[in-house]
């Protein structure tokens, strides 16, 4: 199971999944069942096999509950695009473990696609602090704020977002972040600039 995630982070996707399918095809403890269909399920998500993604870890979620299964199908849920769906979904996630931070990076990303704006941020706020280690937390974050006009504020949770690990597996790429901040960055210039010629 190490082996097949550091393939797949490595974006050795076709090595990572032969690795897999002999796993899942073993008899396995349900706890090494979850962690095998769940990185499977990435592999899934990063080959657009979304909906297949969804209904392996559906079915799982059907016979038990874990925090990382909770992460993965609210994620992929929320990219299917029914937002009430994922979000009814995510709200038992976050009942079932108030302290994941995927989990309640999922919620507050949930929020804020719903238009939901300051709950997303309250819910940011609490897993900032919390120093997570994947950057969608940070760039999400930031994207909520500049929602608000909270330009400064964005860009500082943009910056951390650049200081954290990325793979081939990661959400958001380094540099989308790097665009974002140069795109932000550009419009105050511009912004300021058209303000001293006045």
């Amino acid at each position: 199971m190490s082996y097949a995630n550091f393939l797949l982070r490595q974006a050795y996707i076709e090595e990572a999944e032969k690795v897999l399918k002999e796993i899942i095809s073993k008899k396995l403890m349900k706890v090494d069942e979850i962690k095998a269909k769940a990185l499977f399920s990435i592999i899934l998500w990063k080959t657009n096999r979304l909906d297949e993604a969804i209904e392996m870890l559906t079915l799982l979620h059907e016979e038990s509950k874990n925090s990382l299964l909770y992460q993965n199908l609210g994620y992929f849920l929320i990219l299917k695009g029914d937002y009430s769906k994922s979000l009814e979904y995510n709200l038992d996630a976050y009942e079932y473990n108030n302290t994941d931070i995927g989990i309640i990076d999922n919620l507050a990303l949930n929020y804020y696609f719903i238009g939901n704006i300051s709950k997303a941020i309250e819910l940011y706020e609490t897993i900032i602090p919390m120093n997570p280690r994947f950057a969608s937390a940070y760039y999400n974050y930031a994207i909520a704020l500049l929602s608000e006009n909270r330009v400064s504020e964005s860009l500082e949770s943009l910056n951390k977002a650049l200081n954290c690990k990325f793979s081939f597996i990661s959400i958001i790429k380094k540099e989308e972040i790097e665009a974002k901040i140069t795109g932000i960055t550009d419009a105050n210039y511009t912004k300021d600039n058209r303000k001293a010629s006045r």
